[in-house]
């Protein structure tokens, strides 16, 4: 018999089966690399599964995590969602180069506050061109970060909204498909207009330094003390320019940052970077930092001249409004202060001043909110309280308030009677059903066993012993509420109080240990480097403040110890 095909054994081919299709990411680098969402959306979809299906079946039984309590646009990010995904699908695809499509190589850099967007976000342009192109149509990581407002390549906005329907996307949805709108599933993809890059000079900037960060940090890590160093004489050179300047940043934190107490935000990296004129890599990696300062103009914001026509113009406008407005949010819209408007133009902020209280006298509240002055408020509510007492459904006075914007005190203030009237009617539907009245609220009627509730909250007394288990958190695990248990085991529940009370009062002390002998340490290293450990020299050093009398008092005996005289240098 003639050989036609050249079978090879099947024990000498390099199979590898996976669990699930070993779908690679989309060959694409830099500020153009997909997403894990953007991923998990097209594998799911290539095994024609529900994400939802995707998750529970198949990522959350591997792990004992509750993954559930955290959003889906974490899963981009670098916390325990993003780790677990990560893992799982590292497995069962066999694709090892999935962290790339994270923001995991920022870990040790970035905080991982409000870096993400919550919602689902887009470039319609590179959509639109991704598809007259006939490449794979996916989602970049890029999009997901919050300060990336503008896709430089097209110059148009990041959109967050479907044109059609009008409604926000979260990341991740049970019938997602990149490109399509996961509610009317139209065509998120076609040609925005391009924008004006000067009036949108700010936004353009940061989505440049976040798109050359992901360009240059493809595959390379970053040089933590480079970061740290460059952070450091950043905030010894500028300290005047920090506290003054409108750098969104706080020189607390700045100086914390380079501590390594806290972990910047790409917000305030991006406005130092932006205010300084220092791109973000030179920071990232501490390149010339010394001489870009030098070039900097210093700006101080005590010492610059007042556009007298600009603030006239500006307040003017104000005053003319027909709502109240705030004198500080003023000063600060022209970057100046309350007490120089104050100085400069008397007779604007008085008007201004006087505007204001004619409208709080007039009722007026911002969100059209409930005030006694105003008699048409004063009449709606009225009546809308007399409809309630007619009303054959009977509601609580709590409810009612919710209702009408109003407290339920405001209500008891104003409307004694009514609110008489209206508790008596709800107290009355309530003797019908299986609830119990206590004062004016009534509490649902459940049976249970005194002996075994007992024991139970014995139990939890025996355990407590580092850490202080509350009243709230015992009513959840016991499932009765917090009064009937204060009522029916008072004796446990103070034994219960007491004892917390002890743990938290060792712990305050402790604290409190700590935080001296951080304090004396602090002093002795200032002192011997030949710096004066003054007050505020101090609390650069510390995660507190010396601003309490027993601090205080720490510092006045160590330095008395180390015979230093109050405010004489040492030479």
């Amino acid at each position: 018999m003639r050989r036609i095909y050249d079978f090879e054994p099947i024990e000498h081919c390099e199979l590898s089966v996976t669990p699930l299709y070993s779908l690679p990411p989309v060959d694409a680098k830099g500020k153009d690399v997909e997403s894990l969402s953007s991923y998990v959306t097209r594998l799911a979809n290539a095994h024609n599964l529900r994400i939802n299906h995707l998750f529970n079946r198949i990522i959350i039984p591997k792990y004992n995590d509750k993954l559930l309590d955290f959003n889906s646009h974490h899963i981009n990010g670098f916390g325990p969602l993003s780790e677990v995904t990560l893992s799982v699908l590292e497995d069962y695809t066999k694709q090892i180069n999935l962290r790339r499509l994270t923001m995991s190589r920022f870990f040790n850099t970035l905080s991982k506050m409000k870096l993400l967007k919550p919602n689902r976000a887009w470039c319609p342009s590179c959509f639109d061109e991704m598809k007259s192109n006939r490449t794979i149509v996916y989602e970049k990581l890029i999009w997901n970060i919050t300060d990336y407002q503008i896709c430089t390549e097209h110059s148009c906005k990041i959109v967050q909204e479907c044109r059609e329907c009008k409604r926000d996307q979260t990341c991740l949805t049970t019938l997602s498909t990149s490109g399509y709108c996961d509610y009317c599933k139209s065509w998120l993809g076609y040609k925005e207009s391009n924008i004006n890059v000067s009036d949108f000079k700010e936004n353009v900037y940061k989505s440049n330094q976040i798109e050359q960060i992901f360009n240059y940090y493809e595959g390379k890590e970053i040089d933590l003390e480079k970061f740290i160093n460059s952070l450091r004489i950043i905030g010894n050179r500028l300290t005047r320019e920090m506290k003054e300047a409108n750098f969104d940043v706080q020189f607390s934190n700045f100086q914390k940052y380079y501590l390594k107490k806290i972990i910047p935000t790409i917000s305030s990296l991006l406005s130092v970077s932006y205010n300084l004129g220092i791109s973000l890599i030179d920071i990232l990696e501490c390149v010339d930092i010394e001489d870009q300062l030098d070039n900097y103009e210093k700006k101080y914001t005590y010492n610059y001249i007042i556009d007298y026509s600009k603030f006239r113009s500006h307040l003017e406008k104000a005053s003319n409004l027909n709502e109240i407005t705030s004198i500080v949010k003023l000063a600060s819209e022209l970057n100046s202060s309350k007490k120089t408007l104050r100085k400069h133009f008397p007779e604007l902020t008085n008007a201004i001043k006087e505007k204001n209280e004619i409208l709080w006298k007039k009722g007026y509240r911002k969100g059209n909110q409930y005030h006694h002055k105003n008699q048409i408020e004063r009449e709606k509510i009225r009546k809308y309280l007399v409809e309630c007492i007619e009303s054959t459904d009977s509601l609580s006075i709590e409810k009612i308030g919710k209702n009408l914007n109003v407290t339920p005190q405001t209500l008891v203030n104003r409307f004694p009677e009514l609110v008489h009237q209206i508790r008596s009617n709800y107290l009355e539907s309530l003797k019908g059903n299986n609830t119990r009245v206590v004062g004016n609220k009534e509490e649902p009627q459940h049976d249970y066993d005194y002996v075994e509730v007992n024991k139970q909250l014995l139990r939890i007394f025996n355990s407590i012993i580092d850490e202080p288990f509350y009243l709230k958190e015992i009513a959840k695990e016991i499932g009765i509420s917090q009064g009937r248990l204060k009522r029916n085991f008072s004796d446990i529940i103070n034994s219960i109080k007491e004892k917390n009370e002890q743990i938290i009062s060792t712990k305050k002390r402790k604290v409190q240990e700590e935080r001296e002998l951080k304090i004396i340490d602090t002093i002795k290293l200032l002192f011997s480097q030949g710096t004066y450990p003054s007050v505020e020299t101090v609390d650069r050093f510390l995660d507190f403040t010396l601003n309490d009398i027993r601090y205080l008092k720490i510092w006045r005996a160590t330095l008395k110890e180390l015979g230093i005289e109050k405010k004489k240098c040492i030479k």
